[in-house]
């Protein structure tokens, strides 16, 4: 478990966090700012789907965000294996109802602390950000991450071509 405060924390998924992921998940709003990959409707059998496929990594990837005593969003770092000596993915999401808190920008800078304490050998977590997601865009420059202008690319979002920006930050930054 990593305490950000006393109302805050980051821990290991839990089947029993299925519920309560569900419900924060299934939001238009939150499925919007992520990749398709991260399916609409969000129903209880997704996050127990998701749950199960993280229970045997170890150290843990993804991390559920705690909030008092109930888990509203994940945080994690996707390690590929061809990529392991040098970036990780950053991805994140929380609830509709914990955005403007500053909760995620504490969540993120753990997450770095972290990441790098964890992966000796990485030299940077990285993230790919929609362009229209200004929140997401502050949190990661709150968290001090630059913008990388030539790594910038586009996917298809709900059927849409969108632009992604590209977010990096080194372990010399943190």
């Amino acid at each position: 478990m990593i305490t950000i405060s006393n109302i805050l924390s980051l821990r290991p998924l839990k089947l029993s966090d299925a519920e309560s992921i569900a419900k924060y998940a299934n939001n238009k709003n939150v499925w919007i700012n992520l990749t398709d990959m991260f399916p609409h409707p969000y129903y209880v059998n997704d996050a127990v789907s998701f749950i199960n496929s993280q229970k045997d990594i170890n150290p843990p990837q993804v991390f559920a965000i705690i909030y008092k005593i109930k888990a509203v969003g994940t945080v994690g770092l996707s390690i590929s294996s061809e990529n392991k000596e040098l970036c990780v993915d950053l991805g994140y999401w929380i609830g509709e109802k914990f955005w403007n808190k500053g909760i995620m920008t504490q969540v993120i800078k753990e997450m770095l602390k972290f990441g790098f304490k964890t992966y000796k050998t990485v030299d940077c977590i990285s993230a790919y950000v929609f362009t229209y997601n200004k929140a997401s865009i502050r949190i990661l420059e709150k968290a001090e991450f630059v913008r990388d202008n030539k790594m910038n690319k586009s996917i298809s979002k709900g059927g849409e071509k969108k632009e992604l920006y590209y977010y990096k930050i080194s372990r010399k930054q943190v």
